[in-house]
């Protein structure tokens, strides 16, 4: 390579590395900052015995095996109401009384998975002891509170720099 490719090759990568560095140093709201509550990173702090891990694991995988095995199903079901939709779009006239049933039916359907989600964790939930259930609330309660407090202060940083473009 002559030198003058290489250095056009310096002057072309150089600001691109430089700007890639300062992303790392700026500071960002982590993972650690988020909100993303979810009931099995509880779980890891209860102090599960054996047993309890066990009838987890065999929960997760039925409820896994089980969710696959609907997914198909479930897949076609919403294709079928999405492409009545279209074609209720693609109408002339807007029938409002089939909107609003397929709009149900969607609805029916999310709600059908929604369901099958919480009597999963229902079955988790209930193989805690008292005790364990008790720390799940408390630890549930604290990260709800964590979050509505960063949610307050997200507010407040938003209307300051509002208030500094005004």
């Amino acid at each position: 390579m002559t030198l003058l490719r290489k250095t056009a090759a310096i002057l072309i990568a150089a600001p691109l590395l430089l700007s890639s560095l300062s992303a790392f140093a700026a500071p960002h709201e982590g993972k650690h900052n988020r909100c993303d509550w979810k009931p099995q990173h509880v779980f890891r702090e209860l102090g599960l015995t054996s047993t309890q891990k066990q009838e987890l694991s065999t929960l997760r995988k039925e409820a896994k095996v089980e969710r696959h095995a609907d997914a198909q199903s479930m897949r076609q079901e919403n294709h079928l109401v999405r492409e009545k939709i279209a074609r209720l779009i693609a109408q002339t006239d807007f029938n409002k009384t089939e909107a609003e049933a397929l709009l149900q039916e969607q609805a029916n359907l999310r709600i059908q998975h929604q369901l099958k989600n919480l009597e999963v964790r229902h079955k988790a939930f209930n193989v805690l002891t008292p005790e364990q259930k008790a720390k799940y609330e408390t630890l549930r309660t604290e990260k709800m509170e964590h979050c509505a407090d960063m949610l307050k202060e997200k507010a407040k940083r938003l209307e300051q720099r509002a208030s500094e473009l005004n």
